[in-house]
């Protein structure tokens, strides 16, 4: 164990923290993109309100609603769908991604037309800008909010830490006083995920959508 300790450690020294990597990467330039627009931000289920009608015994949702809009930011209009396809949908669910991104792209085009915009996007293109941003969706799928789900209750960070520490990454990511303290939470959730069954079998099913979906192409990432 301790020679795979010090394996892990010289790996993480040489290419850095797989975390951290996404972060960096994820900083992209969004005026290279056909279409932005205002982005939710934290777009998962948890940030989601439904109202249920009496059909089928009461599972059909009649209304669904947002909530939570802190994190606004405008960017490419695909990056509230990666975030929400990657922490909130099942493998099950996502053996229908076609079907899911076709009929994302159909509602975009009939709601932008709808207001008035003469928009031209194809839904090629749009694809391509789907891939060209999975690595927010990589960030998200294995980030600290899927590590927090999976984590047992007294491995959890709390709220109140959580909430503080997005804050401060709003205005005092580079500083040094908040990498510190971001890294002992990430080493924390690290530390856990590395034990943790649940989380490790929802990874398997993240990298096999990944390969099946093409989103990584002649060995790297789509950018």
């Amino acid at each position: 164990k301790n020679t795979q300790k010090v394996n892990e450690q010289k790996f993480l020294d040489k290419h850095g923290h797989f975390f951290r990597e996404c972060e960096q990467f994820r900083e992209f330039d969004h005026t290279a993109f056909k279409v932005n627009t205002f982005t939710h931000g934290d777009a998962h289920v948890g940030n989601v309100m439904y109202q249920y009608g009496e059909e089928n015994g009461g599972t059909n949702a009649r209304d669904v609603t947002f909530i939570d809009f802190q994190f606004v930011l405008y960017k490419p209009a695909v990056l509230d769908l990666h975030k929400f396809i990657w922490t909130s949908t099942t493998p099950d669910t996502r053996k229908h991604m076609t079907m899911i991104l076709k009929t994302y792209y159909n509602t975009f085009m009939k709601s932008t037309k709808q207001l008035g915009s003469p928009l031209k996007y194809s839904y090629d293109e749009f694809l391509n800008d789907f891939r060209r941003t999975f690595v927010d969706g990589l960030y998200w799928a294995t980030h600290v909010f899927v590590s927090q789900v999976y984590a047992p209750q007294d491995e959890r960070v709390s709220m109140d830490e959580l909430a503080r520490l997005c804050t401060d990454m709003l205005s005092n990511f580079n500083s040094s006083e908040f990498q510190d303290e971001y890294n002992k939470v990430i080493n924390r959730l690290d530390e856990s995920s590395r034990k943790n069954e649940k989380y490790q079998s929802r990874m398997k099913g993240f990298m096999d959508d990944v390969m099946d979906l093409d989103l990584i192409y002649s060995g790297s990432v789509w950018l």
